[in-house]
């Protein structure tokens, strides 16, 4: 067998392995926190923009942005990942500016509208080392809603943050949303999660949560 057979054979068996991991449903129970949880962030790119008819532009793309600097600074794992670069274009400059190392390592795809049908998006999902998804990016009909049904499938526990997705119809959005609660995924929107995670903002950590919200989502859109 050659090296790059041998390669592929370990890759899969590592995946198949992870995948029986997931199958622990232990911390199902417990609450979403920055320790047991990752983010990620879907196909928002320069060809996936114009598609934000569901909801206001500026913000969804400025919820993106506080949860990509939430990540970023607060030490969450973040994934994130686009779509037929070639066509669609980069990760657009308001997300990468406030996410230079995730942007720098997204997993490129080429086609896929299911990102765990990509091998490469698997193992850097593995890499992460989290049991609870948190989802956001476009569309909320295509490429999240496929991931968000194949991550559930595979054992995750999975929120979709509702105010960081957009489809070209408010009714997508809807149906979508509707499919995914019967699947079991929790429909969130951005202060809600942010809450969760950080719910006192007495602390340092919830301080700096509250500057970055207020930085990225009050401020800006009244920039």
């Amino acid at each position: 067998m050659s090296k790059s057979a041998d390669a592929i054979c370990s890759q899969t068996m590592q995946i198949k392995a992870w995948q029986s991991s997931l199958a622990d449903s232990s911390f199902l129970s417990s609450p979403i926190t920055p320790e047991n949880c990752a983010f990620i962030l879907i196909d928002i790119q320069y060809g996936t923009v114009p598609w934000i008819i569901s909801q206001n532009k500026k913000t969804v793309v400025n919820n993106t942005r506080c949860l990509g600097r939430l990540a970023e600074e607060m030490n969450i794992p973040l994934l994130i990942t686009v779509n037929m670069v070639s066509k669609m274009g980069s990760t657009i400059e308001e997300l990468e500016h406030v996410t230079p190392i995730a942007t720098r390592n997204a997993v490129r795809r080429e086609g896929m509208l299911c990102c765990f049908d990509d091998q490469n998006f698997v193992l850097a999902c593995q890499d992460l080392g989290r049991k609870k998804l948190v989802i956001a990016g476009l569309a909320t009909d295509m490429a999240v809603f496929h991931t968000a049904v194949k991550a559930v499938a595979l054992g995750f526990e999975v929120s979709v943050v509702a105010d960081a997705c957009a489809s070209s119809s408010q009714l997508s959005d809807q149906v979508t949303f509707d499919r995914l609660r019967s699947l079991g995924v929790t429909i969130t929107v951005t202060n809600m999660l942010l809450t969760e995670l950080y719910n006192d903002f007495g602390t340092k950590t919830g301080k700096k949560a509250m500057e970055i919200q207020i930085e990225e989502v009050v401020k800006r859109m009244y920039s």
